[in-house]
Order: C-alpha cells, then structure tokens, then sequence
C-alpha cells in the first residue's frame, strides 16, 4: 500500500483489501470513534496507527518534552502527593509533598506556597475544613499549572 493512498481521503482502485482477526471490544471501540467521527473504519486505523508511529519515533527527553506532556505529568505528580498526604497525613508524607511542590515551583515557576500552608495546617489539625481547604489548594495549583505552562504560550 502507498503511503499516499493511505493518507488520501479515498482509497484508490490499486488499493488490496484484508481483513484482520481482532478481539471484539476492540471492533467495537474502532466503530463507536468512527460513528463519532464520521469517517470510515481504515480511516479510523490510519490515524491510530499514525499517531503510534509518531509517538514512538518520538525521543524522550526531559528536555524534549511538550508542554502539554510537562504540564500533565506535573499535574499528576501533585495530585498523587496530595491525595497520600491526605490519606496518611504525617510528617514522612508532608516532607514527600514538599519535595514534589518545590520541584513544581523551581522548574514551572509556579507559587506553591499556599498549598504547603494549608498541608501545614492539615498536618497539625486533620478535621473537614482542612481537607476541603486542601481540596481547593489542589484545584488552584492544576489551574496555575495549566494558565502558566499552557495558556500563556498560546499567542
């Protein structure tokens, strides 16, 4: 098959047909994303199979990474420190925290100051208010995240 038939919006009469032999959930998840889409099933795996290649070609390095990569594995690696801080509030989980914060502040610039004050305060007085507090703190720190990494590169 020829790279350009398969990027074309129709096959040509060139093109050889198959089939393959796939589990069941996978014809069906193939078909929803086309019935969404409205494009056609090989469209459907052309695209898939496009963006696997480019992924894979893809380096990975820490300097390389996109912006949306960066900002979403930082996104992660906070709310995952918060949750077992919340979970388990003691000094360990709160030094652990912190690590993860100050890396978010050194290497995104973005002021985590507020959420350490408040996983402060949780620590010494874990009750309701200071767990949604904390709760809130996070949803601050993802939106910081994302207009200081995202939005403010968009011209």
């Amino acid at each position: 098959m020829y790279a350009s038939s398969i990027h074309g919006e129709s096959m040509s009469e060139q093109t050889r047909w198959t089939s393959i032999r796939v589990p069941v959930e996978l014809r069906d998840l193939i078909r929803d994303v086309s019935e969404k889409e409205g494009k056609a099933y090989w469209r459907v795996l052309v695209e898939a199979m496009s963006f696997y290649v480019t992924l894979k070609r893809k380096p990975y390095k820490k300097g390389e990474l996109d912006v949306l990569e960066k900002a979403s594995w930082y996104i992660a690696k906070a709310l995952m420190s918060i949750g077992i801080f919340k979970e388990n509030p003691t000094e360990e989980n709160y030094r652990r925290l912190e690590r993860t914060l100050n890396q978010i502040k050194e290497r995104l610039g973005v002021n985590v100051d507020y959420i350490l004050r408040v996983a402060r305060t949780y620590l010494m007085v874990q009750d309701r208010e200071g767990r949604i507090e904390l709760n809130m703190s996070a949803k601050i720190l993802v939106f910081d995240i994302i207009y200081n990494k995202i939005l403010k590169t968009v011209p």
